[in-house]
């Protein structure tokens, strides 16, 4: 979609003229969508979130604006200002801070923000966190079926992961996800928002609320009221060297397993070539191999790889 074309698509959602329409430096995930700041004419700006033209990025705008309308309006997500088949326009959280780094009193302000979320009954219009998920989160036996994948990284000696896989594969198959909590399934530094006093203070003041945003909710479903706050800790742990234990010291370790599982099977992947900033699940993933399984072996009272 060339930026002609979108710049109508957003005047016509928005109802009024679009001054300009610019890049957005840094900005981007896992996905070519397209991303731009657009000014309008009454001189207030919008976040723009548009498709290209692949199936993969459809889906996943025409998942986060159904998404967005199934929630409603929400503390810990933007408010959608409009959006069509295609195009999704959102509040403008440029003068937000954006982690990393994570500030003093960041992470306290997140984890009030999750502890809010898990107690937020889903919409039934979402789908479950099985169906979405169940897969890539089953994941110790891909790896038992192909561990020279995983060894190749030097994440993990032979040794240790022949002890392990048994107990991993048991844990595994014991963990559920089945819920009635809404879940964000893809919590992650950069889609947090913080709002700032000091910037944006129209928005939220000291004191009123834990005053962040999660954002990109293309993953939204139905599932376990604690998914988001360990995958929240296992990214953090990865980000910062803390304990997981530290940030959430009751995880259920067959969570824990499951969420492993998944950086060890991803982590053996490629670069995200289309992506814009050359997303690279290998590095995330063995970060955060590394954080879950210090995790699991502190709980299980083993020694790590």
């Amino acid at each position: 979609m060339d930026d002609v074309t979108l710049r109508g698509i957003v005047t016509t959602i928005v109802g009024q003229p679009v001054r300009s329409l610019d890049p957005i430096p840094g900005a981007g995930g896992y996905t070519p969508a397209i991303r731009r700041a657009a000014t309008l004419a009454d001189g207030t700006a919008v976040f723009v979130k548009a498709a290209v033209d692949d199936g993969f990025t459809r889906g996943a705008l025409a998942a986060e604006i159904a998404a967005y309308a199934a929630i409603g309006e929400r503390a810990f997500a933007p408010t959608p200002i409009g959006g069509s088949d295609d195009v999704l326009v959102l509040p403008d959280l440029r003068r937000a801070h954006w982690p990393l780094p994570w500030r003093e009193g960041d992470i306290d302000r997140a984890k009030a923000m999750l502890a809010e979320l898990a107690i937020a009954p889903a919409p039934a219009a979402l789908p479950t966190l099985e169906q979405t998920q169940g897969f890539a989160l089953r994941a110790w036996s891909d790896v038992a079926r192909e561990p020279t994948r995983l060894l190749a990284l030097a994440l993990c000696s032979p040794q240790w992961l022949d002890l392990a896989l048994p107990l991993l594969l048991e844990a595994e198959g014991r963990g559920a996800l089945e819920g009635d909590a809404l879940v964000h399934a893809d919590v992650r530094s950069d889609n947090i928002c913080l709002l700032d006093a000091t910037k944006d203070g129209a928005r939220w003041q000291t004191g009123d609320g834990h005053g962040v945003l999660l954002v990109d909710w293309n993953n939204a479903c139905r599932g376990r009221p604690d998914f988001d706050a360990v995958c929240f800790a296992e990214t953090v742990a990865a980000e910062t060297g803390r304990s997981p234990d530290e940030l959430l010291p009751d995880a259920d370790p067959a969570l824990v397993v499951m969420v492993a599982g998944y950086f060890a099977a991803n982590a053996p992947l490629p670069i995200i070539a289309a992506a814009p900033r050359g997303a690279c699940p290998r590095n995330a993933s063995s970060s955060g191999f590394r954080a879950t399984v210090r995790s699991l072996a502190r709980t299980q009272r083993r020694k790590p790889p």
